[in-house]
């Protein structure tokens, strides 16, 4: 299992990323195949998820008080960046049938995006547990 896993630089340099065989613009045309019906819905999806999102985003903007308030507006916001890159920029890739030696660049910063806000929700989920039961211990002045 160690020996699979790889450091991005170690990982972008091994043979089965070399894109030197063809120009980006080839790479698209011999291997890139636009997949319609699963962009849109990518793209659909993930503007209807953040459409939903807005009345949220208000309430956490407008209550400032409590801690968990806050940190449930930090945790809306990553989750809506995830969902920007995993649905939206994801759908687009797909509706052009963009391959990873077409536009490399555009691929790995979108990819480490929705990995990294997922992984600070998930992170940020933890912390909020953490909160609240200091909240029920008594413990509520170990997160002012």
């Amino acid at each position: 299992m160690f020996r699979q896993l790889r450091f991005l630089t170690a990982t972008l340099a091994a043979p089965e990323y070399n894109c030197s065989e063809h120009s980006a613009d080839d790479w698209a045309r011999l291997f890139g195949e636009p997949q319609r019906a699963l962009g849109i819905w990518s793209i659909l999806l993930g503007v209807a998820s953040l459409m939903l999102y807005i009345p949220s985003i208000r309430v956490f903007f407008r209550e400032k008080r409590l801690n968990c308030v806050k940190i449930m507006r930090f945790l809306a916001l990553v989750d809506m960046l995830g969902i920007f890159c995993c649905g939206i920029l994801f759908g687009i890739q797909m509706l052009r049938g963009s391959v990873f030696c077409s536009d490399r660049a555009f691929i790995v910063v979108t990819c480490l995006s929705g990995y990294a806000a997922w992984d600070v929700s998930s992170l940020t989920c933890v912390f909020l547990v953490l909160n609240r039961i200091m909240e029920l211990t008594g413990k509520e002045h170990l997160f002012q």
